[in-house]
């Protein structure tokens, strides 16, 4: 599936075109598979501060000298081994400390599945982004982002939350697509379903207002690339 959105990719307007329609993941249907709303703050730009030990100590329940002697660096870029904090995560579970048992696991999420990295590696923007509880505009952000780049260059592996964009795609085709009684290839699939056929909104969407705009300008895109960081202007605004 995911080789066949590629090939579906759009460079210029970061959209999945089809023969009949196009198709693009908005925040609204992100936040509502995850159960995570979208909040009202900036979104995370990869301009923060430096991440300092006692913040991460907060946030994790651990002691500021493990902080300290696993914060290791991967290609030029901070973070932890998952390896450390799966020990971590073991080792609270085991002495009753629930609540840090929760944050480490939610932060092992953060790191191996909605910004996954090919070394196992939990890196510092993913931290970030947790520290944050805003993912939803990061995950657009890194979704799009991911496939303009792996387009580009032609190669290399697809890093992203490939779970999440997989249901966010399936959710659109009509049943028979689905099922594939003809054992046909994804691309094969892709060409019979028309614009009648997509199911362009969910129910749970239906009384929703969709950010499509930016200010007064309609039609924006939700991603934008300046300086190679990914932001969404309408939440920047």
């Amino acid at each position: 599936m995911m080789c066949m959105l590629l090939q579906f990719f759009d460079l210029k307007h970061h959209y999945f075109t089809f023969p009949d329609y196009q198709l693009v993941p908005t925040l609204e249907e992100l936040y509502l598979l995850l159960g995570v709303h979208v909040l009202d703050q900036a979104p995370f730009i990869g301009l923060e501060g430096i991440l300092k030990p006692k913040v991460i100590v907060e946030a994790l329940h651990l002691k500021r000298a493990d902080i300290i002697a696993n914060w290791e660096t991967r290609s030029r870029v901070k973070g932890f081994l998952a390896k450390f904090l799966l020990e971590k995560a073991r080792s609270s579970w085991e002495d009753m400390d629930f609540q840090a048992f929760k944050d480490i696991l939610a932060l092992l999420i953060y790191g191996l599945v909605l910004f996954p990295n090919s070394d196992k590696f939990i890196d510092v923007n993913a931290i970030k982004v947790f520290l944050s509880r805003n993912p939803v505009p990061t995950l657009l952000g890194d979704i799009l982002h991911c496939f303009h780049t792996r387009t580009t260059k032609k190669r290399g592996t697809i890093l992203c939350c490939i779970p999440l964009l997989s249901k966010w795609f399936t959710s659109h085709l009509p049943r028979s697509t689905l099922k594939n009684e003809q054992r046909l290839t994804w691309s094969q699939r892709m060409m019979s379903p028309t614009h009648s056929d997509i199911h362009w909104c969910s129910r749970s969407l239906a009384d929703t207002s969709i950010i499509d705009r930016c200010g007064e300008l309609p039609n924006v895109p939700l991603l934008g690339i300046r300086g190679g960081i990914t932001y969404n202007p309408c939440l920047a605004l």
